[in-house]
């Protein structure tokens, strides 16, 4: 018996709490439910004075009211004294549960007690038949509710702050009236003080449901803090998992950081009632995208496995050393093969010896795969996820890999010297990923025995199971999104994001194709590097026209004494030699010699 009256007394009380706290925030308002208010009676707006500011009405001599609305947006000023608040224009949507209405009274008028009622309903269509059978489409009120405050006004400039009821999920129709206590309903009997608007509360305007510093603390580890170090832990394991599949970090370019910061803060600025009714809803997010994001920032910090190689191409200009047809005076040889007139003309520079040594060097990332074959890597996102995904890019020298050489020392690791005669010696296409739907019909040709022989007829094969399961995939991805998020249209996206990378789009492996120099290229090398260090030599036009000039005189005076040497007797060579004796003033070698006197 006791037992029983201590619990009825437990169950007294706990309702007498819940009944207070229930009825603590309808404190000043009345009304509520369905009324029988018709289409007519909601639908005026009251009368705006002209030239008057939006949202004024006229309330008697030298009086008027002026209803005020808060928006939302990224850069609103929030609370009761903020200038963000503005008048209330026609046909605005009121995303906030609040409205100001604002009287201006003679300063020495006194306190004017008003009621404010508000009615919010949707509207159908529906047919109706006539007394002469015919049928016409009108529109009616349902949904239709209301309530009502009761307050004060002073004189002078004062306000109400008037309370609207939550609407989250659909889009609603209100009206807004203002009478004093003596006089009829204002929604009933429509007046010069009403306001017409729609109404749906975004969720940033909401309430946070906490009341003291210690739920403020647990409200933010529980939707902060866990979340962040929960996605960013599983960002960098899965990242690691990437990275080693890869054998490099995506190494994504700082432009698409700020490239992308862009994109969000212009998104924000576009779409920030969607984002803030979405982030308000779901604050989890916030630090799931952060989590996120550091994550990828700190995958570009593991470690590679990839070194640098270098293809180097040699190719040899050489110039005409002879200008041929030059003007007499210009400091070159003269076409007779002698000297030349040195000390005349502008003077030359060494750049201009006629001999270029030309190298075409590219350097090309690689790392070794399991099986010891190099693999091109490049930079991106993209091309890592297709690494990570099994795509490669092997190189495949033709040629002879002896003309690699390895480099102790220095940022490349190998040195490959491609074929100097070939104009396009290296061929590299990155791996890459290609966007492929399943084959809805599959048509197969099968071989039947029939009594005439064996005859190929084509079956048709219909796969419907990638598409019902993708389209089941998308379909629970916006359920989770509105479950989690409030937000199916987020929740469509990320999943279809992530079809498209795991299953639409599939990864292609790339090749590197490179035309090696023949074996004994490395003599050819030394060859040419030998010719091309001859041609530096020539400092200057003036010193190598000078040597040729001086190398034609020579040959020519060589020439004239064979010549002179034919025409001897070989009787006057032998009388020369042994007797001494023969012609004065024989020259050789343009010197004169003297010959001496026979004996008696």
């Amino acid at each position: 018996m006791r037992r029983s009256v201590a619990l009825l007394a437990v169950v007294i009380v706990t309702g007498s709490l819940v009944l207070g706290v229930w009825a603590g925030p309808a404190a000043g308002q009345s009304g509520g439910g369905a009324t029988d208010l018709t289409l007519e009676q909601l639908r005026p707006n009251g009368q705006h004075p002209a030239n008057a500011p939006p949202s004024v009405r006229a309330a008697g001599s030298y009086s008027e009211y002026a209803v005020k609305d808060l928006p939302t947006g990224l850069l609103v000023q929030e609370g009761e004294e903020s200038p963000s608040w503005r008048y209330l224009r026609k046909g605005t949507t009121v995303n906030r549960d609040k409205l100001q209405l604002w009287s201006k009274r003679g300063y020495s008028a006194e306190q004017k007690e008003v009621i404010v009622r508000v009615a919010y309903w949707t509207t159908k269509t529906r047919t109706v038949t006539t007394d002469d059978g015919s049928s016409r489409e009108e529109t009616i009120a349902r949904n239709v509710s209301t309530h009502s405050t009761q307050a004060t006004l002073g004189p002078g400039y004062d306000y109400l702050t008037i309370n609207l009821r939550s609407h989250f999920d659909t889009k609603r129709n209100a009206v807004m009236c203002v009478q004093e206590p003596e006089e009829a309903n204002c929604l009933e009997n429509p007046g010069e003080t009403r306001w017409r608007f729609q109404h749906q509360t975004s969720a940033t305007s909401k309430a946070a449901p906490v009341n003291s510093l210690g739920g403020q603390l647990a409200w933010g580890y529980g939707w902060l803090v866990l979340p962040f170090f929960g996605v960013a832990s599983v960002t960098l394991y899965g990242g690691r998992i990437f990275v080693r599949r890869a054998k490099s970090p995506p190494n994504i370019s700082p432009i698409w950081y700020v490239v992308g910061a862009i994109i969000v803060v212009l998104f924000l600025i576009l779409g920030w009632d969607w984002v803030s009714n979405t982030l308000a809803t779901a604050p989890w997010l916030i630090s799931a995208v952060a989590g996120i994001i550091l994550g990828i920032m700190a995958v570009e910090w593991f470690s590679s496995e990839t070194y640098n190689a270098l293809f180097l191409r040699f190719s040899l200009t050489d110039g005409d050393p002879d200008p041929v047809g030059s003007p007499p005076g210009d400091g070159g040889a003269r076409a007779d093969g002698g000297e030349a007139e040195l000390g005349v003309g502008e003077p030359r520079r060494p750049d201009d010896a006629p001999g270029v040594l030309s190298a075409d060097a590219v350097p090309i990332p690689f790392a070794r795969g399991e099986d010891g074959i190099r693999t091109a890597v490049r930079d991106g996102l993209r091309r890592w996820w297709a690494r990570a995904r099994g795509a490669r890019a092997d190189f495949k020298p033709d040629g002879n890999m002896q003309t690699r050489i390895e480099v102790d020392k220095g940022p490349y690791e190998e040195l490959y010297l491609l074929h100097p005669e070939d104009e396009e010696p290296l061929q590299y296409q990155p791996e890459h990923h290609e966007l492929t739907l399943p084959e809805l019909i599959e048509h197969e040709e099968v071989e039947v025995d029939t009594e005439e022989g064996v005859e190929t007829t084509t079956q048709r094969r219909v796969h419907l199971r990638p598409y019902l399961l993708g389209i089941g995939w998308l379909g629970a991805s916006a359920g989770i999104g509105k479950l989690l998020a409030q937000s199916p249209i987020l929740g469509l996206l990320l999943g279809a994001g992530a079809l498209t990378a795991v299953k639409i789009a599939r990864p292609i492996s790339g090749e590197l194709s490179a035309n090696l120099a023949p074996l004994h290229y490395h003599r050819a090398l030394a060859t040419m590097l030998t010719h091309a260090d001859g041609l530096s030599e020539a400092k200057a036009w003036d010193t190598l026209f000078r040597d040729l000039a001086e190398e034609r005189a020579e040959n020519k005076a060589d020439k004239a004494e064979l010549r002179d040497e034919q025409s001897t007797s070989q009787l006057d060579q032998l009388f020369d030699r042994f007797t001494g004796e023969g012609p004065v003033g024989r020259v050789s070698n343009g010197e004169s010699k003297e010959e001496a006197p026979a004996d008696d």
